[in-house]
């Protein structure tokens, strides 16, 4: 049976009530001769008669004005509002507590091991030379030396003589015996060649020799050429950072390997490769020359563009094609790794954070009953020992009785951690981050994943609007930890200036900015709930007064209920 339905079967009790004639049949005669013939002592019924009307009103006024109705939404509404800053208060003491803990507690800790640039080197950094790893900086340390320097050809021109079982030969004074790179290469491609076939310049076309009876019969000198020279490999940004080899000696063959393949080497005239030397290919064909200054290179020496332009895109294509397979090979693996790394820490320090503050949470509840209702209350044994002990159990329990939300929050960490360290990576692309920079995108990330997961996936019974509201309340917590970070320097920095202070700064840091961020970010909540972008507190405010509203009618009627019970209506 609903109000609506009990108010009306009241009325039309009340109806009755007004309609009776007072009178009611007694099934006892004697009773009845014994009243008739007794004394009537009026007094005594007049003082029944007036206590009878004192405690039961049966004309009631169930008129209500509208100023009635006024006032008592006035009240209600002013205990919502009441009940919303008792819930701020309550609120700002676990910011407040979650603050100093997690972002500004462990998350310092876990700062101390981010890193400039963040956590793979990428070349926006490298070419600045930061580096994130020792090795990063070895290869950024080759790279100038090579840049810096002159180049060192004599492991890309000479190999060292070997005999049959692979062992270096070497001469009467010990040293290695060596070759030229360039003899041995162009006589392994004479070798391949047929008699009567023409060896043919890779730039002009021209042929250069013919092969007869085992020999080739030069026109002209025949010269080994390096598409792209081998200053141009060595200098490269890339087959420095991306080079495979774990040292210097392998790393150096790598780049040598590089210039020797077949898809970087042609046979040219020998005046034409002395011309060109460690120039670029195509910009060397388009400067002028020296002989003849007059006429181009390209025009001087007769090549032919088309087969420059293939030589060009034959070589640069395997280059290019070589150093994007070692960078997403090197990159990727870090990259893998780093932000599995990353996953952990987070993690690790969300759901240590929620044991700690679960722990001074519980703290501070224990410390509150201690001040209301004694020392000892709620223990079995009061001794002084045991009802410690009793007290750090029940913490304890509840402590543990939390384990699926840190389960939770390490999943979640774990999460915005490894995207967060993807992000970063991409960014330090373009631009290098600073370790707060690293330390304000994990936090944000944690923030903007938490308000994803809560539009994505409410909590039961949550309509699509208040997962938005609390969304918008998340993103918010999360500038707001954003902005304490980025403050964090200059306070340190201030309470560091004072010597006394100095031992103390980095706690005192932590607990300042913390609890100046867990106020902002109550604060920042309050004013949202005020805003209310999506009409969310009107509506729990509506249902908060319906409730209060039921639960009065809900009294009232029991109390009308054991009222007509007690007059046996």
């Amino acid at each position: 049976m609903n109000s609506i339905e009990r108010f009306k079967k009241k009325k039309a009790i009340l109806q009755k009530i007004e309609q009776r004639n007072g009178l009611s049949l007694v099934g006892d005669k004697d009773l009845v001769n014994n009243l008739l013939t007794s004394e009537v002592d009026l007094n005594a019924i007049q003082a029944s008669n007036d206590r009878l009307n004192e405690q039961y009103d049966f004309n009631p006024d169930i008129k209500v004005t509208y100023q009635e109705v006024d006032d008592l939404l006035l009240i209600m509404k002013n205990d919502f509002d009441g009940q919303r800053f008792n819930d701020l208060v309550s609120a700002c003491k676990k910011d407040v507590i979650s603050a100093i803990v997690n972002p500004f507690g462990l998350g310092m800790l876990v700062a101390r091991l981010d890193k400039n640039g963040g956590n793979v080197t990428t070349i926006h950094n490298f070419e600045q030379g930061i580096t994130a790893t020792a090795e990063d900086k070895q290869r950024y340390n080759e790279w100038q030396n090579a840049v810096n320097s002159t180049i060192n050809r004599e492991p890309y021109d000479f190999d060292i003589k070997k005999d049959k079982n692979g062992n270096s030969i070497k001469n009467k004074n010990g040293e290695n015996v060596k070759t030229s790179f360039n003899t041995s290469k162009k006589k392994e491609i004479f070798n391949k060649l047929d008699n009567g076939d023409t060896v043919n310049s890779g730039y002009t076309g021209e042929i250069l020799g013919k092969k007869s009876n085992g020999n080739i019969d030069k026109n002209q000198q025949i010269d080994l050429e390096h598409i792209t020279s081998v200053e141009k490999i060595e200098r490269n940004l890339k087959n420095h950072l991306f080079s495979k080899g774990d040292n210097s000696e392998s790393r150096q063959n790598y780049r040598v390997n590089l210039a020797r393949d077949e898809n970087n080497l042609t046979l040219v005239e020998g005046n034409l490769n002395k011309s060109k030397n460690c120039h670029d290919l195509k910009e060397w064909a388009n400067d002028k020359n020296r002989t003849d200054p007059s006429k181009t290179n390209s025009e001087f020496y007769k090549t032919n563009q088309e087969l420059i332009n293939k030589e060009y895109e034959k070589s640069k294509k395997f280059l290019e094609k070589e150093a994007l397979h070692n960078q997403l090979k090197k990159q990727g693996k870090e990259t893998a790794i780093t932000s599995a790394t990353e996953g952990v820490k987070m993690g690790v320090q969300q759901a240590v954070g929620l044991v700690i503050y679960e722990f001074f949470d519980a703290i501070f509840d224990e410390l509150e009953d201690i001040y209301q209702n004694g020392f000892s209350s709620n223990c079995v044994d009061d001794r002084f020992i045991h009802v410690v002990k009793e007290r750090f159990s029940r913490i304890a329990i509840r402590i543990a009785s939390r384990w699926k939300d840190v389960g939770t929050a390490f999943a979640d960490g774990f999460i915005s951690g490894l995207l967060s360290n993807l992000v970063t990576v991409v960014i330090n692309m373009f631009v290098r981050t600073g370790k707060r920079m690293v330390r304000m995108i994990r936090e944000g990330f944690f923030s903007l994943l938490r308000a994803i997961k809560m539009l994505c996936f409410p909590p039961q019974g949550m309509t699509s609007a208040q997962a938005a509201h609390e969304a918008s309340k998340l993103i918010a917590t999360g500038l707001v930890v954003i902005g304490g970070i980025a403050i964090e320097q200059h306070i340190d920095t201030m309470i560091k200036a004072a010597p006394m202070l100095e031992p103390l700064a980095d706690i005192l840091t932590s607990i300042l900015i913390g609890g100046l961020t867990g106020v902002a970010v109550t604060l920042i909540v309050y004013a949202i709930d005020k805003i209310d972008f999506f009409q969310v507190n009107e509506h729990d405010k509506h249902t908060f007064i319906m409730h209060k509203l039921e639960n009065s009618l809900s009294v009232m009627f029991t109390e009308s209920d054991l009222i007509i019970a007690d007059m046996k209506i």
